[in-house]
């Protein structure tokens, strides 16, 4: 039996998740990380309020995110995140992702989302490494 097969567990889980993710945003509302999480597991939680919750720490990742960008940040997880948010509210044509139109958000979106970093620094898994060389 594994953790997910246990709803009670599931729920104890997710409530100690939403609550470091809060505790971790309001340490650091220019930190994009946290309150980008927290939207989707409040949504994920579905209590009442969450979903006010979860627009609120959207809106909090978007001007992290915002700041960054200006700040002419190198973190690569930005481009990610801010797409991330994009799909979370249904609008990812508000990226304007085309170099055309914004140069300073980088190449096209098949370029831009590949490959992801990992925490070693190297891209993908030794399995999607393995695939692109073949």
């Amino acid at each position: 039996m594994s953790a997910t097969d246990d709803p009670a567990l599931v729920k104890r889980y997710l409530s100690l998740a939403i609550e470091n993710y809060e505790r971790a945003m309001y340490l650091d509302l220019n930190d994009y990380f946290p309150s980008c999480n927290l939207a989707r597991l409040y949504r994920m939680r579905n209590k009442k309020g969450d979903d006010k919750r979860a627009t609120v720490s959207a809106a909090v990742t978007e001007v992290a995110c915002e700041r960054a960008r200006r700040s002419n940040s190198a973190d690569p997880w930005l481009k990610p995140t801010l797409l991330g948010a994009a799909f979370d509210a249904g609008d990812v044509t508000r990226l304007e992702i085309s170099p055309k139109k914004s140069p300073e958000m980088g190449p096209p979106l098949g370029i831009w989302i590949a490959p992801w970093p990992t925490s070693s620094g190297r891209s993908g898994s030794s399995r999607t490494r393995k695939a692109r060389r073949t």
